[in-house]
């Protein structure tokens, strides 16, 4: 299937001292290295979304910035898709670099024509941010966005969505760590414990 991988690189990070967590590193490697080159083993076209589009070029992937002013996760997801050229994409955070290809690959398999979206669910709450969307959400995220409201959530009351509960996850992620969001220092330490005994 022809399909896109479309990285979220924006976000203040306020909790980790406004620093850019893209370029943080787990061993050698940034969190951004760490997901491209596990996303170019999958698909042919990557695009990474960033308000700073400088710092990102050297990676050697297409690089664009959000069509709205404001800043969102929800703006970055309408970029990624207006530039992409395949009607199906896959949307992950700069800040999950513990996301297992299993996974991704086995999320990818479930598409159907009928869904416009596929998001996992864990413990109850979606992850938005390690979704499959089709670009028939576009006119439906631009109308939210004029209208200032900027919950993925919402999104998925207006599109048909297929949901990927945690039994199934655990199967291609058993720990789930694929949907481990660094969001702090403690997260940060957490996060290269994980590496050095999993990776």
């Amino acid at each position: 299937m022809d399909i896109s991988a479309i990285v979220l690189c924006g976000g203040q990070s306020s909790r980790m001292g406004y620093k850019n967590k893209c370029f943080f590193k787990l061993g050698d490697l940034s969190f951004i290295e760490i997901i491209t080159d596990k996303l170019s083993t999958i698909f042919d076209k990557i695009l990474l979304v960033t308000k700073d589009p400088k710092k990102y070029i050297p990676l050697g992937y297409k690089v664009v910035k959000d069509l709205f002013k404001e800043s969102s996760s929800l703006t970055g997801i309408h970029a990624g898709l207006i530039y992409s050229t395949t009607r199906y994409n896959f949307v992950v955070g700069c800040d999950t670099p513990l996301i297992k290809l299993e996974l991704i690959k086995y999320l990818v398999s479930t598409i159907d024509s009928n869904y416009q979206v596929v998001v996992p669910k864990v413990k109850g709450y979606f992850e938005p941010l390690c979704a499959i969307y089709s670009k028939d959400c576009i006119p439906i995220i631009e109308e939210m966005l004029r209208k200032k409201s900027f919950k993925i959530s919402k999104l998925f009351s207006e599109v048909n969505i297929k949901i990927v509960g945690d039994s199934l996850l655990k199967k291609y992620d058993p720990s789930l760590h694929s949907f481990f969001n660094i969001n702090t220092e403690e997260d940060y330490k957490k996060a290269l414990k994980i590496y050095l005994n999993v990776i």
